[in-house]
C-alpha cells in the first residue's frame, strides 16, 4: 500500500455465481494523477522509456490514454509490458489504455521513495467528459463531492522573464479569464 490521495482500478473480477447477492468487489490501488499536456515531459525533463508521449491527437473524442511512470510499472506490471494494458479510475470513469512509461519524479521531496503516478493528458481529463456518459442522478451526485484542484503551468525556456511573462500571459487569461 502506498499512501497516495488518488486511486485506480483493476479490471472488475467475473460475475458472482447465479443466486449470489451483493456488489463484486473492485480492489483499489494507490497512485497519484496528473492532468498534464503533450509537452509537460519535455519541459520537466521526464524521460520516456517506452512506449509514447501525448500527442495533440489525444483529445475528448479520442480513445483515454494514460502514461503511467516507471514504479507504477514495476509495481502492477512487473512480469509483463504495460504498454497496451487499460486501467480504470472508477466505476463511472472510462477504460484507459496505458500508451507510454516515463521515468520517476521526485514530487514532494528529495529523499521520498518513488511512489505510483499516472498521467492524463489534459484534453481527455476532467469531470465533464466522464459525467457525460453517467445518469445524471450520480453526475450530480459526483459533482458535489468533487473539489476544483489547483493547475499549474510549467514553462521552459532560455528567453528572460520579460519575454516569458509576455508568451505566457494571453495563454494564462485564456485558461482562467
Amino acid at each position: 500500500p502506498e499512501p497516495m490521495p488518488l486511486g485506480w482500478r483493476v479490471p472488475a473480477p467475473p460475475p458472482p455465481p447465479p443466486g449470489s447477492t451483493g456488489a463484486i468487489p473492485m480492489p483499489a490501488y494507490s497512485a497519484i494523477a496528473s492532468e498534464v499536456d503533450p509537452s509537460f515531459f519535455r519541459a520537466m525533463r521526464i524521460p520516456l522509456l517506452r512506449g509514447r508521449e501525448f500527442t495533440p491527437s489525444d483529445t475528448a473524442d479520442s480513445p483515454p490514454v494514460v502514461i503511467i511512470n516507471r514504479a507504477m510499472a514495476t509495481r502492477y506490471w512487473s512480469n509483463t509490458d504495460p504498454i497496451g494494458r487499460r486501467i480504470r479510475l472508477g466505476p463511472i470513469y472510462p477504460w484507459s489504455t496505458i500508451v507510454g512509461v516515463v521515468d520517476n519524479i521526485k514530487r514532494f521531496g528529495r529523499d521520498e521513495q518513488p511512489r505510483s503516478e499516472y498521467y492524463e493528458p489534459f484534453a481527455q481529463a476532467g469531470d465533464q467528459r466522464r459525467l457525460s456518459k453517467i445518469p445524471a442522478n450520480l453526475a450530480a451526485q459526483f459533482a458535489s463531492q468533487t473539489r476544483t484542484v489547483p493547475v499549474m503551468v510549467v514553462v521552459r525556456t532560455h528567453l528572460g522573464r520579460r519575454a516569458i511573462a509576455a508568451g505566457v500571459t494571453p495563454l494564462l487569461r485564456r485558461i482562467d479569464p
